[in-house]
């Protein structure tokens, strides 16, 4: 994963954060937020498989947030 898209992450969290009055999505959201903020600004160069594949489940849990709630956030 590069850090381009860790700030996409971000981003599309970010937005979708400020876009909806539920207060525990939102709070799920900022964390994601910060999460790949977080790894945004770290050498993603050296990740380890493990962590790859750690990172693609979060990315599918992210999916399926905003895809749930796909037109409750915008």
């Amino acid at each position: 994963m590069s850090a381009d898209e860790s700030w996409k992450n971000a981003k599309v969290c970010a937005r979708a954060a400020l876009a909806t009055s539920d207060p525990i999505r939102r709070d799920i959201l900022v964390h994601l937020a910060e999460f790949w903020l977080t790894l945004a600004h770290h050498d993603t160069s050296q990740i380890t498989e493990a962590t790859a594949v750690d990172l693609a489940v979060i990315e599918q849990a992210q999916a399926n947030i905003l895809g749930a709630y796909n037109s409750a956030l915008y």
